[in-house]
């Protein structure tokens, strides 16, 4: 009996040793880069750690530096700044850094922009606060690529603002014509008012 007992325990031992886990080890980090801030002369880089298999941190830096020409005539349209971005995910199906997830955000932007003609000059500054809630899935290839596919509503209050404009001719072509931009390609709505926040990124996780 005592011989049977024993070798039951060694079996016991033995599958618990050798049983393939559930899951995988787990990466506990992700680094990513959102291949889609570019359409805004964006550089976006994330950062995400597991608190543990289900939840998560993650602060998003991003830096701007968009030139654009207003006409033909030379006119020099400059955006410059940066923004942080941290959020907290909860993963619903999924296990680490893969699945469906959703959690709130905060997002601080600091911007400067600079335009010149040769007649009328700005220099001017916008600091904005913003809420939002992201809905996405991420998955993991080979327990190392990341890819993420997120959007969600945002929205944002202009906290400061700075315009600083000299105007040397009373009818200067960009207030008259683009009013209501940050930039050619940005409205003001980016700093303030409702909008949506979206991404794809790439990374590893390690």
């Amino acid at each position: 009996m005592k011989k049977q007992t024993l070798l039951i325990t060694m079996l016991m031992i033995a599958c618990g040793i050798y049983a393939k886990p559930k899951f995988p080890p787990l990466k506990n980090s992700g680094l990513k880069l959102n291949i889609l801030s570019p359409i805004y002369s964006n550089l976006s880089i994330s950062y995400q750690h597991l608190l543990n298999p289900f939840r998560s941190i993650q602060v998003t830096a991003a830096y701007m530096d968009f030139n654009d020409y207003v006409n033909q005539n030379g006119d020099d349209l400059r955006v410059q700044g940066f923004s942080i971005t941290p959020e907290y995910r909860m993963n619903f199906n999924g296990y680490g850094l893969n699945g469906f997830y959703a959690g709130p955000f905060l997002r601080y932007m600091d911007y400067q922009k600079t335009y010149d003609n040769g007649i009328s000059y700005e220099n001017s500054s916008f600091k904005s606060l913003g809420l939002g809630f992201n809905i996405g899935h991420q998955f993991i290839i080979k327990n190392t690529v990341l890819v993420d596919l997120f959007a969600g509503p945002v929205y944002q209050i202009l906290v400061q603002e700075k315009v600083n404009t000299s105007i040397y001719n009373p009818n200067p072509f960009y207030y008259n014509q683009n009013p209501e931009y940050l930039a050619q390609s940005i409205p003001n709505r980016y700093l303030k008012g409702y909008g949506i926040r979206a991404g794809i990124t790439i990374g590893i996780a390690f």
